[in-house]
C-alpha cells in the first residue's frame, strides 16, 4: 500500500484546466446586456427626445450600479423586495418624490422593453405605484380682490349672483355679458 502511494506522489499530474469564465455582461439576463439597445429603442421606436433619453440613461445607470452593489447578476432576480430596497435607497439619498417618480417611470419603460424582447415574462416593477406628488392649488383671489371684483361688476350692471355663479361654473368674468341668460333678464345690482 505504501509503495503504491509513493508512485502516485512521484508521478506529476498535468495542471488542471480551468473553465473559461464567460463575461457575465454578455448573458442575455445580465442587467447591463440591454442598456444600449434600450436607448436605441427609446430613440427609434418611441421617438423620445435626446433630453428624455439622457434622463432615462442616467436613471437606468444609477439603478444598474445599485444592482451591482447588491450583487445582482441577473435581471430575473429583480423582485418586489429588491425594488423596495432600491426605493429605500433613493429615499435615504434625500430625493424628492418627483425625482423618485421619474426614476420609476424609466425603470418601468426598461422592463416593458425587456418584456418586448422576451427577456422577462412579466414586470414586477409595474406593481409598484409612483409616490404621491403634491398637487398645488391654483392661486386664489384675496378677499379684498373679490370685493373689488364684485363692486366693479355691480357698477357695470351685473349682479353678485351672476359673477359668483360664473366662477362656480369655471367661466372667466370676461365671459359674462349683461342681457339675457337663458330666458331670464339679468337684473342690475341696484334693482335687487
Amino acid at each position: 500500500m505504501c509503495a503504491s502511494r509513493s508512485l502516485v506522489e512521484n508521478r506529476s499530474m498535468p495542471p488542471r484546466k480551468r473553465p473559461v469564465e464567460a463575461n457575465p455582461q454578455t448573458s442575455p439576463t445580465h442587467p447591463r446586456a440591454h442598456f444600449q439597445p434600450f436607448q436605441q429603442y427609446l430613440a427609434a421606436e418611441c421617438g423620445m427626445s435626446a433630453n428624455t433619453i439622457a434622463a432615462y440613461r442616467n436613471d437606468l445607470q444609477q439603478f444598474l450600479t445599485w444592482l451591482e452593489s447588491q450583487k445582482v447578476m441577473s435581471i430575473l432576480q429583480v423582485d418586489l423586495p429588491l425594488m423596495s430596497g432600491y426605493l429605500q435607497h433613493l429615499h435615504e439619498a434625500g430625493l424628492a418624490a418627483s425625482s423618485v417618480a421619474r426614476k420609476l417611470v424609466a425603470l418601468k419603460m426598461f422592463f416593458r422593453y425587456l418584456i418586448l424582447e422576451q427577456v422577462v415574462a412579466e414586470s414586477t416593477i409595474d406593481l409598484i405605484s409612483s409616490p404621491k406628488l403634491w398637487q398645488y392649488l391654483p392661486t386664489v383671489l384675496s378677499p379684498e380682490m373679490v370685493e373689488r371684483l364684485l363692486t366693479a361688476a355691480g357698477a357695470h350692471g351685473y349682479t353678485a349672483f351672476t359673477v359668483e355663479g360664473a366662477g362656480a361654473q369655471g367661466r372667466r368674468t370676461g365671459d359674462i355679458r349683461p342681457g339675457r341668460c337663458g330666458h331670464r333678464r339679468l337684473q342690475p345690482c341696484a334693482q335687487r
